[in-house]
């Protein structure tokens, strides 16, 4: 009695076997096109981040120039009466400068899309390694 209310819960083994052929038939013709778009979306997420950063870098530099040159052309006027014009031209251009900084981390850390694009299989590889860390 038991032994037939475990057989009536109990999955055919056929139909197991069955279902499992067709996930690994599923997951042989999905295989190749998850992989084209895993790459696409980190290609296109590290590019963007990359770009980013490099009009941020670009913003700072023009933000610098711009300001020194400006604060330079006021402080030349005013050079006779202010002996430290100088230095807090060279201070303001360097704190503006050290903007600069986040902009290159910024670039530095987002180069996924270059190894995208040179080494696909080292990056798949990378990120399969990744995963089963």
């Amino acid at each position: 009695m038991i032994e037939q209310k475990l057989m009536q819960y109990l999955p055919d083994p056929n139909t197991i076997k069955e279902n499992i052929g067709a996930a690994v038939d599923m997951l042989q013709e999905q295989a190749p096109l998850l992989v084209k778009e895993l790459m696409r979306w980190h290609f296109c997420q590290s590019l963007l981040f990359f770009l980013c950063g490099l009009a941020f870098g670009v913003a700072v530099i023009i933000v610098t120039k711009t300001v020194f040159n400006k604060v330079r052309d006021a402080e030349l006027a005013l050079e006779a009466a202010n002996k430290y014009a100088d230095e807090s031209l060279k201070f303001i251009s360097l704190l503006l400068f050290s903007l600069l900084i986040p902009a290159i981390v910024i670039m530095g850390s987002n180069l996924i899309w270059l190894k995208i694009w040179i080494a696909p299989r080292l990056f798949l590889m990378e990120y399969i390694t990744n995963i089963f860390k």
